[in-house]
């Protein structure tokens, strides 16, 4: 077991993971501390017991379980997945819930599907329309810094985009908001002006 404890979060980088070798080792660190949110990276890397014969069944029972688990203990499970190479295809690149690879029993199972998307990666201009962004500090945001949160599911909540700047060289995340409407830029984004469904939401 290769378990690493930095400040106030613990890496588990195991070679070898199921879904109850997870739960153990959750439950063993839920003994020596409070534990506030998970992590799994990723997914289909989890080992299955093999016993439907059929992957995409295989992944339902692993969603299922975790799922059922999440709730048991109380502790948000974030769980990272692929996609299919569909969204690829398409005009704009941008990812739906049909592109969660291998099963639609993540989509099933997911109380909240998030999809991050990046137009500048696919050469894709985000501001053809004329818009522009600003952060929370008022600095105009770059195409490749401009990223968009894609609320898919929420079972609790509503669905839409959340626009935020990305600074790749920190792996750090800006709230964002469209210059181009009148908005009052305070300390809670909530304060703050935006646009509904499919447009921009506060984070």
């Amino acid at each position: 077991s290769k378990s690493m404890l930095l400040d106030n979060y613990v890496i588990e980088d195991s070679g070898y993971q199921t879904s109850n070798s997870i739960k153990a080792k959750i439950n063993s660190w839920r003994a020596l501390k409070k534990i506030d949110i998970i992590f799994i990276d990723y997914l289909t890397l989890i080992s299955t017991k093999n016993k439907y014969q059929r992957f995409d069944l295989e992944i339902a029972d692993l969603t299922g379980d975790l799922r059922t688990f999440a709730k048991q203990t109380r502790i948000p499970i974030v769980i990272l997945s692929q996609l299919n190479r569909q969204v690829e295809q398409r005009s704009k690149n941008k990812p739906m819930l049909s592109d969660l690879r291998e099963s639609g029993s993540i989509e099933q199972d997911a109380k909240t599907v998030l999809f991050l998307y990046r137009p500048s990666i696919y050469g894709i201009n985000p501001f053809d329309n004329g818009k522009q962004f600003i952060d929370t500090e008022g600095n105009l945001i770059s195409d490749n810094e401009y990223l968009e949160v894609m609320i898919s599911k929420a079972r609790n909540g509503q669905i839409g985009t959340v626009p935020l700047r990305y600074i790749p060289e920190y792996h750090k995340f800006i709230s964002a908001f469209s210059k181009n409407n009148k908005i009052s830029i305070g300390k809670n984004p909530k304060d703050n002006w935006y646009e509904r469904q499919d447009e921009e939401l506060p984070i």
